[in-house]
């Protein structure tokens, strides 16, 4: 499902942002605050199970032909699950043609396997991009 077929409600959204902790969050660049500032400023795509947000994916098209992820991320206990992986592919297939466009911490290994998964490619390397210092891949496919 996208933004642009069915916006999500705030009980969904607040209950999906309950399920992260500020902590791990922070470690990656970001918030509670700024996830939700997302939910106006950008499309997304989402997948709920047993009524409950499970999985987003923001994005943006700032071209014609390139897609930007945003952001993405899977409630904790649904992380073993195909549900990522359903979302993001569905979201490659929506938009087949555009370049895709994301980037993730080096040390986030279960994300660059799942973006391998897909088929995309590390393009390059941000060093010391994240405030701790940390690196980032850039993928593109």
């Amino acid at each position: 499902m996208t933004k642009l077929e069915a916006p999500l409600t705030e009980d969904l959204i607040q209950g999906w942002l309950s399920h992260f902790d500020e902590t791990e969050l922070s470690r990656h660049g970001w918030s509670r605050y700024l996830i939700r500032e997302n939910f106006e400023r950008y499309d997304y795509s989402y997948e709920i199970r047993n009524n409950s947000l499970i999985s987003v994916i923001f994005y943006h098209l700032p071209a014609q032909d390139t897609l930007e992820i945003i952001f993405l991320a899977t409630v904790p206990y649904e992380r073993l699950t195909s549900a990522m992986f359903d979302l993001f592919r569905g979201l490659l297939e929506e938009h087949a043609g555009r370049q895709i466009w994301l980037e993730c911490r080096e040390d986030n290994l279960a994300a660059i396997r799942l973006y391998r998964k897909l088929g995309l490619r590390e393009t390059g390397r941000r060093a010391r991009y994240y405030h701790d210092g940390s690196t980032a891949i850039l993928f593109n496919l």
